[in-house]
């Protein structure tokens, strides 16, 4: 499934970025239990879990015009175990089917920002 950020580990720094007119989502965070590919081989590789990593930075990012999702928080989730993650300023807006789609995710929060002109701005089911 098509996406413009496709993001699998939450440790970068996700910054004043814009997802654009993706046939699917813009951002999707498909975070598993284990880092996947050939990064599993690097070292430290296999002491990383994507699942319940904290984020580094998540702010001011842009998903517009996304058929989809402009922002999608999917099955296994996202569950950071140390604390309440922060996302901030994340705007999401004309995205045909979701501006925000979380679904099996814990601790993270959104600041500021807004959704606007989608089909739906929230979609939240089975989150804890």
């Amino acid at each position: 499934e098509p996406s413009i950020y496709w993001i699998t580990s939450v440790l970068n720094y996700w910054d004043d970025n814009v997802a654009a007119g993706s046939e699917a989502s813009g951002f999707w965070f498909h975070t598993n239990d284990l880092v996947r590919s050939s990064s599993s081989d690097l070292p430290g590789g296999d002491t990383i879990k994507p699942m319940i990593e904290n984020i580094l930075s998540f702010s001011g990012n842009t998903a517009h015009g996304c058929y989809e999702r402009g922002m999608y928080f999917y099955d296994p989730g996202w569950r950071p175990l140390e604390r309440e993650n922060l996302l901030s300023n994340c705007r999401v807006y004309r995205n045909f089917k979701f501006g925000f789609f979380i679904h099996a995710n814990v601790n993270f929060l959104f600041l500021g920002g807004f959704a606007a002109d989608n089909g739906r701005a929230f979609e939240f089911f089975k989150n804890e």
